[in-house]
């Protein structure tokens, strides 16, 4: 039963506190891990065992329970010593020093023989007082008692050493630490030396309190200093956040402007698909109808001799207005087709000056009466591309830049076209003193079918097509426009490093179709008599179908056989395969004739050495020269 006396009383509160501060401790041990908070644990644990044994010796009656509570006491006592050593050494985060094990080793070995032995405590057990006047059992001195006093100096001087390498920051817990220490001391050298014997163990319980107590400071200190070094890092995680931030808005803009260029993408793919099928269903029947009206041309220029004067000049004007609009459908399907066709393989080096030039003189209809062409030309090198489509490139920027300025005031304006070389590019310039452009309408003149000539002669594809040209040769073209003040356009191209010699644009020189036999194979029977018509001269016989073409008998009876590209039951790659496997002479007498749809395996086909092909509508004079060069090319052989 427990005594309740001033010590027993004074003990029990120390061990509610110790048992509060362990709680605290096992919980921040198990919310954080680690080693740190084990010796703050085992100190709280140990002074709770050292209070309860203080309680029960001092509160019973028989005196050999009293020595085995009193030895236990020594036991557990002596544990506090390197515990507290290495509780200073968790505040410094450094591991125990090999002192520090030392004395844990000698320590324990002291507290084993203390507690089962009678060389501290020895028998047999005497009545005894404390300060208060309350009877206790006590045993005298044993003969290791001694060896606390060396015991505590080694401690004593460690410790010491240890709360001076402690950090500044930790200031005021080093001053309880020292204090701790101090008490320590205190309490031992009393418990050794006072009345000759180990009277009062009891307040060893207040030096695990002051441990303790020294604990709580430290974690609050340690606290204050995690809030502000987590207010650090916040900081520096939101400056972080901040940046990402930014650089998440910069990467959504690209992303943006990838999207509308893929946007963009998926419509000239689309449009280029559309282009391919509009252009072969439109070019058939304008073979036929170019064909008749350049026939009925000749037939009505051969009436008008034997007729009087002026008979037939209005059907000439309309046979004239004819070839007009045939010539802006050709033009309109020849952009069609720009969109889908791949002339790499006709690029070399090319001229840009020279090709200026001819571009300026097909624009000079549409420049005349609108301003003075000013140019500044330099020496530049060649460019890598095909003079077809660079020379369609300039000219849609010439038409642009005249048909921005309006008719009537040509001495007041001007279109400049500065060509120069720039690093190892070459930019080509064409400025213009016209309406310029707002914004809203610069930002898309690029899309396909746009044109700001409502009900005008512009198809709205001449841009859209410049610049896939541009990008194809791995070119850039910039805008720069004014309302009211004109506009400039630049393109930039590639160099060359050397200059041989270049591909300049020059038209074929027309010959004359003789006496030949033609086989003509084609599935549109209005197509088939249109080029027979214009092919006049030779003796042509007409097949709708490749099939049939193979019935009329050994190829090889015909100088030339002219067939269409795309036919419904067999193709013309077939009727060639086919020919050829038969009679192989026959491969060198095919010419064929497409109205644009270019599969990769037509590509492919077309593009093959030695093969010989005309674009859908064929004029008369460029039939007669493929007629001329087979019946050469066959002859020489």
């Amino acid at each position: 039963m427990i005594t309740l006396h001033p010590e027993n009383v004074a003990t029990l509160l120390v061990v509610g506190g110790l048992v509060t501060l362990l709680l605290r401790h096992v919980l921040v041990w198990r919310a954080e891990g680690g080693r740190r908070h084990l010796p703050w644990v085992l100190i709280s644990a140990t002074g709770i065992a050292y209070g309860v044994a203080q309680i029960a010796h001092l509160s019973t009656d028989d005196p050999g329970l009293a020595l085995v509570l009193a030895r236990a006491k020594v036991g557990v006592a002596l544990l506090l010593m390197p515990l507290g050593l290495a509780a200073i050494e968790t505040l410094t985060e450094r591991p125990p020093s090999a002192t520090t094990r030392r004395l844990g080793v000698a320590t324990l070995a002291l507290a084993i023989i203390a507690a089962a032995t009678p060389w501290f405590i020895g028998a047999p057990a005497e009545p005894r007082a404390d300060a208060f006047g309350h009877r206790f059992w006590i045993g005298p001195h044993g003969p290791a008692v001694l060896a606390l006093a060396a015991l505590v100096a080694w401690t004593g001087i460690h410790a010491y050493v240890l709360l001076r390498a402690l950090p500044a920051e930790v200031k005021t817990t080093r001053g309880w630490l020292r204090l701790a220490v101090v008490l320590f001391i205190l309490v031992a050298i009393h418990d050794v030396l006072v009345d000759g014997g180990l009277r009062s163990f009891h307040l060893f319980a207040f030096g695990y309190l002051v441990f303790a107590v020294v604990a709580t400071q430290f974690e609050t200190a340690r606290a204050a200093a995690l809030r502000a070094s987590l207010a650090a890092r916040l900081a520096e995680k939101r400056e972080a956040l901040d940046a990402k931030e930014a650089s998440l808005d910069r990467a959504h803009a690209e992303l943006a402007q990838t999207h509308q260029r893929l946007v963009r993408a998926d419509r000239m793919a689309a449009l280029g698909t559309l282009a391919a099928g509009t252009a072969h269903e439109i070019n058939n029947p304008l073979t036929f109808v170019m064909g008749n009206a350049e026939m009925l041309g000749e037939a009505v220029a051969e009436l008008a001799q034997q007729l009087p004067p002026g008979a037939t000049d209005e059907a000439q004007a309309m046979l004239r207005d004819i070839g007009v609009g045939t010539e802006r459908i050709q033009r309109v399907v020849k952009q069609l087709q720009a969109l889908t066709r791949d002339d790499a393989a006709a690029a070399g080096p090319v001229d840009v000056q020279a090709l200026v030039e001819v571009s300026l003189a097909m624009a000079d209809h549409h420049l005349k009466h609108r301003a003075r062409v000013v140019r500044d030309f330099a020496a530049v090198p060649a460019v890598f591309a095909s003079a077809a489509r660079l020379g369609q490139v300039f000219l849609n920027l010439i038409v642009n830049a005249a048909q921005a300025i309006p008719p009537g005031a040509a001495d007041a304006n001007q279109v400049r076209v500065t060509i120069r070389a720039v690093g190892e590019r070459v930019q080509i310039a064409v400025a213009d003193t016209g309406t310029g452009m707002p914004p809203e309408v610069r930002a898309r003149i690029f899309d396909p079918f746009f044109s700001t000539r409502d009900g005008g002669p512009g198809t709205g594809l001449g841009l859209s097509i410049s610049l896939g040209i541009v990008e194809e040769l791995g070119g850039t073209i910039e805008v720069d426009s004014t309302p009211g003040h004109g506009t400039t356009v630049r393109v930039e191209l590639p160099a060359l490093p050397a200059a041989p010699e270049v591909a300049r644009p020059a038209a074929a020189p027309a010959a004359a179709a003789t006496r030949r036999t033609v086989l003509l194979v084609d599935d549109e029977p209005l197509v088939a008599k249109a080029i027979a018509r214009m092919l006049g001269a030779a003796e042509v016989e007409v097949a709708t179908s490749g099939p049939e073409a193979l019935a009329r008998g050994p190829l090889t009876r015909f100088d030339v056989i002219l067939c269409d590209l795309m036919m419904p039951e067999m193709t013309g790659i077939e009727l060639y395969e086919r020919a050829v496997a038969a009679t192989p002479t026959v491969a060198g007498r095919f010419v064929f004739l497409t109205g644009g749809v270019f599969t990769d395996e037509a590509r492919a086909f077309l593009d093959a050495p030695g093969r010989r092909w005309l674009t859908k509508p064929a004029r008369r004079d460029e039939l007669a020269a493929a007629l001329d060069a087979v019946v050469t090319a066959t002859a020489a052989a």
